[in-house]
């Protein structure tokens, strides 16, 4: 429990680092996208899990059955897909200014946001679950993701209009 412990204070230190960052708009964060073991390393976060016959194949969520270990993870998860979805958005709000496909996590996501729509479908189908409870960790992924505000922008742009 304490290396998780660690990796959620560890988290939720970027996530505050890159807010900062983000809010200055600096060139820092530049430089942060740029890193490819930052990516890696978040990636590898979302995909911790115990197995256990309760977790969830295919899905970030953590459903192991124990609660403590599932809200730490979980809520590991949670401050790992807010950096995602800062870094996103600074990524794409910044595409005139800095060369976009050269930063890992531009180059990530074809990768990522397929698991992380498995992940929400997954979730929601699974009879072991009861939903109701379960939809704090989904609302907070289906409203903040990085994907889904991703998509989002994409169909609200003039040429997907009709």
């Amino acid at each position: 429990m304490l290396r998780l412990e660690t990796l959620r204070v560890w988290t939720e230190t970027i996530r505050n680092f890159i807010v900062k960052l983000n809010e200055k708009k600096s060139s820092l964060l530049e430089k942060v996208i740029s890193k490819e073991n930052l990516v890696l390393i978040f990636t590898k976060s979302l995909c911790i899990y115990l197995n256990t016959k309760l977790q969830i194949q295919n899905c970030f969520i953590s459903t192991s059955g124990f609660k403590r270990l599932d809200n730490l993870m979980n809520e590991i998860k949670i401050k790992v897909m807010k950096c995602l979805n800062l870094i996103v958005n600074f990524i794409f709000e910044s595409k005139g200014e800095i060369n976009i496909t050269t930063s890992k996590f531009y180059v990530l996501l074809p990768t990522i946001l397929p698991l992380m729509i498995v992940t929400l479908i997954n979730f929601c189908k699974s009879p072991s679950l009861d939903l109701n409870e379960a939809l704090n960790v989904i609302s907070f992924l289906l409203l903040n993701s990085p994907s889904i505000r991703i998509l989002r922008m994409r169909l609200s742009s003039p040429r997907y209009l009709f």
